[in-house]
């Protein structure tokens, strides 16, 4: 996961010098809308969430043109998730989400409308605006029992537990997630799993359940081990040492605190890498860019200087005398 997200940081300037190269081309507009939304995915992977919305109007536009519905669903949903993360509050974002929704209800793709309804359901409960994502959840939950979506219906009851725990509604938001956690382990969605794991642990703090807790936290940290999800295994080798120490035991706080920065340490030096890696596709992409313009100026001047010749060739035809004399 860590290293798809790292070559969608690294290929953001590439993207958008796609989306300009092809601006150009007015026969090129669905190619062109492809590379506006790759820039915008890009954008929004490297948390450039205005850059995001920039190329997403771009795509919204093409896909009006083109009377495109489903450019129109992607992008609006694209907006709607850029725009609440530039503003929690905007008003702007519900617009689109509800509009993406719309446009894929008028196509009858209930995939579509299901991600619609979590993004939906996910702004509505960072807003604090528990009933709404509430009553949207209800609806996601009911489309993925009739398309027996067994992946969708373990994020539903994950998304039921965000909501109920922002609530306060520790013990529903257990239920909850334990419901979510069997569907990946159907799946055997071992990211998930660990995922779920330290949301159950964070759950049973919250109910003063510690013993419980260090117990879903050590699951969940095998299970990240295991994987080597670096970002999962720092952040519940923070939530352990932040547990013992609570507990007054230093040793193990520390113990976890060691592994969580070591970790931490290590994600820095991936970014680094990432951003030194992008940044040499983009001079490998200029160079070659470069030399591509030089082979097309040689071939340029070729073609002028045939030309000249050509021309040259036919005035001195036309100004040499005819050997031929009247009869």
């Amino acid at each position: 996961m860590t290293r798809t997200i790292s070559l969608f940081e690294q290929s953001s300037p590439l993207q958008r010098k796609a989306y300009e190269l092809t601006q150009a081309r007015s026969d090129r507009k669905r190619y062109l809308m492809r590379f506006a939304n790759n820039a915008a995915v890009a954008a929004r992977y490297n948390q450039d969430h205005a850059l995001a919305v920039e190329y997403y109007l771009n795509a919204l536009r093409l896909a009006e043109e083109e009377n495109d519905l489903r450019n129109i669903a992607i992008a609006s949903n694209g907006l709607g998730n850029s725009l609440s993360y530039i503003n929690p509050d905007s008003p702007e974002a519900t617009q689109h989400f509800t509009r993406a929704l719309e446009v894929e209800e008028v196509r009858g793709n209930p995939r579509g409308m299901a991600m619609n309804l979590l993004s939906m359901a996910s702004y509505h409960t960072r807003q604090k605006e528990h009933r709404q994502a509430q009553h949207l959840l209800e609806r996601l939950l009911t489309i993925n029992q009739q398309i027996n979506d067994g992946h969708g219906l373990a994020i539903t009851y994950e998304y039921f537990g965000h909501n109920a725990a922002s609530e306060g509604r520790h013990n529903r938001a257990r239920d909850y997630y334990l419901q979510a956690l069997k569907g990946f382990e159907a799946e055997n969605n071992r990211l998930k799993m660990s995922d779920l794991l330290q949301h159950l642990g964070q759950t049973a703090e919250a109910l003063n359940q510690t013993g419980r807790a260090e117990q879903y936290y050590r699951q969940a940290l095998e299970l990240a081990e295991e994987g080597q999800h670096k970002a999962l295994i720092a952040g519940t080798a923070e939530r352990l040492s932040r547990l013992f120490e609570k507990q007054n035991n230093y040793a193990r706080a520390l113990h976890y605190n060691k592994i969580s920065e070591a970790y931490k340490d290590s994600l820095d030096v991936l970014q680094q890498q990432s951003v030194m890696e992008g940044l040499q596709m983009q001079y490998n992409f200029e160079q070659k860019e470069n030399e591509i313009m030089l082979l097309r100026a040689q071939q340029e001047t070729r073609e002028a200087a045939f030309s000249a010749q050509q021309e040259r060739f036919k005035r001195d035809s036309s100004a040499k005398p005819s050997n031929t004399s009247p009869p």
